[in-house]
């Protein structure tokens, strides 16, 4: 199967590339991902002396893959940004009224 194909494939059946890279000369490494509704699914990692040996590995994991569930989005919040001058510590701060 080409590059082009097995790319073509992995989209129809809704995975995504996640990571793909080389780490040396004749070793590839790649994960593949699939969104679904609350997470993804992830694989593992999978290598090859080719790309092509890469993925095919991956694409043998797709079954085993794990889900993992979207965090929680919370948020406090931010703190107050001080003017830079100010951050810098080149502003003297007000010493209050002395009063005789």
């Amino acid at each position: 199967m080409t590059l082009d194909a097995t790319f073509t494939d992995l989209a129809s059946r809704g995975w995504l590339v996640n990571n793909l890279y080389q780490e040396a000369p004749a070793l590839w490494r790649v994960n593949l991902r699939r969104p679904e509704g609350t997470g993804d699914w992830f694989t593992d990692w999978a290598y090859g002396e080719t790309l092509e040996d890469a993925l095919e590995e991956c694409m043998s994991k797709l079954n085993d893959a794990e889900f993992t569930p979207e965090p929680e989005t919370t948020h406090a919040a931010a703190p107050r940004a001080l003017p830079l001058a100010e951050a810098l510590g080149l502003v003297s701060k007000p010493t209050g009224i002395r009063r005789r």
